[in-house]
C-alpha cells in the first residue's frame, strides 16, 4: 500500500485490476482514509509527552486502531477480504475500549496495576476476550501484535509502572518474524481456556484471605532507603573531598558546538582573553568544575583530572584548531543535564573561582539539585 495521505492513493503492491475497481466503487472510503495518517499525527505528536497512564493507554490504542485500518486497506486492495474482517474486529474492540476509558477514567485506573483479578473482571465486562493456560510452563512473555504486519516483544507489562517509571527494553518485528509470532500465539490461544467474569469472581473469592494478608504485609514493610547510584556517590565524594570549586562558561552564546565538544572530549575550555587566567592556573587534579550555559544555568559538573593546559593556535590536538590561545582543564564529567540545569545567573566571566564562603549557598544548591537527578 502506498501513501494513504495522498488524495489519490497509489499502491506500492496490489492486485492492480482489483485495486482500481475498489477505489472506483468506494471513493468516499478512500477520501476519509486518506486523511487518517494526518489526523492521527495531529493528535499524537503534540500530546505524546506528559501523558498520565490513562491517556497513554488511549493514545496507544489510537495508534493500534490507525495501524489496523491501514492493514485493512492493504488487504482489501489485494482482494483478501476475509483477512481484513479479522482485523476489523480488533479495530472495533480497540474503539470500544478507548471510549470506555474516555467516559470512565476512574475505572481505567484499574488497568494500571500488576495483573489483578479485579482488573481482569473489568476488562472482561468491557468486552475484552481473556483466556488462561492451566498447564506448565508458566507464560511470562510480553508480546504485542499489531495485526499481521508488526509486533513488539518486550520486557514491559501493560502497566502504569512499566509505561512511566521502569527501565524496559523491547524489539519491533515485522515480516516473517511477525507471521511466526502470530502462529505461536494462535497455538497458545487454541490450547487455553476461556476466562469469563464469573470464573474470575470465583477466584477472587477463593483468594480473599491471602490477598488481605498480603496487603497487611505490604503496609508493615518500612520504606527502604534509596540506593545511591555510582555517579551519585562520586558526586557526593567530589563535593565533600575538595575545597576548590570553579565555574567555566560553555561558550553557548557564540557556539553550541563548542559546548558539545567540551562534553564529548572531556575538557573545560576557553578560547579568548579572559579576566581571571590565574583562576584557571589554580586548578588541581580532584577539584570541582561546574559548566555554566548562559541564560540557562549550570548544566554539568565534573572532576578535574589534571592542571590547566595551554595550546596556541594551530597546535595539534586542540579542541578548536585555530583562534585565540586555548586554555583547558581535562575533566571527568559526573553529570551533564542540558535539559535540567541548575538555575543560576553567573557573573560576566569565562572561568572563575567559586570556593569562597560567599558561594556556599550556590554550592549546596548545586549539590542538592544534581544529586536528585542521579
Amino acid at each position: 500500500m502506498g501513501n494513504m495521505a495522498a488524495e489519490n492513493p497509489v499502491p506500492v503492491f496490489a492486485n492492480m485490476d482489483f485495486w482500481t475497481q475498489v477505489v472506483e466503487q468506494h471513493p468516499e472510503f478512500f477520501a476519509r482514509v486518506g486523511r487518517l495518517q494526518h489526523a492521527v499525527r495531529s493528535i499524537v505528536d503534540p500530546a505524546y509527552k506528559g501523558l498520565d497512564g490513562g491517556q497513554q493507554m488511549q493514545m496507544n490504542m489510537l495508534m493500534l486502531t490507525a495501524i489496523g485500518v491501514a492493514e485493512v486497506v492493504t488487504l482489501v486492495g489485494n482482494g483478501m477480504g476475509h483477512g481484513a474482517m479479522k482485523i476489523v474486529r480488533g479495530v472495533m474492540e480497540n474503539g470500544i475500549n478507548m471510549e470506555y476509558m474516555r467516559q470512565f477514567p476512574d475505572q481505567a485506573e484499574k488497568f494500571f496495576g500488576a495483573t489483578s483479578l479485579n482488573s481482569l473482571i473489568a476488562l472482561i465486562d468491557a468486552g475484552v476476550k481473556c483466556r488462561y493456560l492451566f498447564e506448565e510452563p508458566r507464560l511470562h512473555a510480553k508480546v504485542y501484535m499489531f495485526g499481521i504486519q508488526s509486533a513488539v516483544v518486550t520486557s514491559a507489562n501493560l502497566t502504569r509502572r512499566a509505561l512511566d517509571n521502569n527501565l524496559e527494553v523491547g524489539v519491533c518485528l515485522s515480516g516473517v518474524a511477525t507471521a511466526q509470532l502470530v502462529t505461536w500465539f494462535d497455538t497458545l490461544w487454541d490450547a487455553s481456556e476461556v476466562l469469563d467474569s464469573e470464573l474470575a469472581a470465583t477466584w477472587l473469592l477463593e483468594t480473599q484471605a491471602e490477598r488481605e494478608q498480603l496487603s497487611i504485609l505490604k503496609k508493615s514493610v518500612k520504606k527502604q532507603p534509596a540506593l545511591s547510584t555510582g555517579k551519585a556517590k562520586k558526586l557526593q565524594n567530589l563535593f565533600e573531598g575538595t575545597s576548590q570549586f570553579f565555574v567555566c562558561n560553555t561558550n553557548r552564546r557564540n557556539s553550541v558546538s563548542d559546548e558539545k565538544t567540551m562534553h564529548d572530549q572531556g575538557y573545560a575550555a576557553a578560547w579568548e582573553k579572559f579576566n581571571y587566567p590565574t583562576h584557571m592556573d589554580r586548578v588541581e587534579a580532584g577539584d570541582t568544575i561546574c559548566m555554566y550555559a548562559k541564560g540557562e544555568g549550570i548544566i554539568g559538573i565534573g572532576r578535574a583530572i589534571g592542571p590547566a593546559e595551554k595550546l596556541e593556535s594551530g597546535a595539534p590536538n586542540r579542541l578548536v584548531p585555530d583562534g585565540e590561545r586555548e586554555w583547558r582543564i581535562p575533566t571527568e564529567w559526573l553529570v551533564w543535564k542540558v535539559d535540567q540545569p541548575f538555575p543560576w545567573n553567573s557573573p560576566n566571566a569565562t572561568f572563575f573561582d567559586v570556593s569562597a564562603d560567599e558561594y556556599e549557598s550556590f554550592r549546596e544548591g548545586l549539590k542538592s539539585h544534581f544529586s536528585e537527578l542521579l
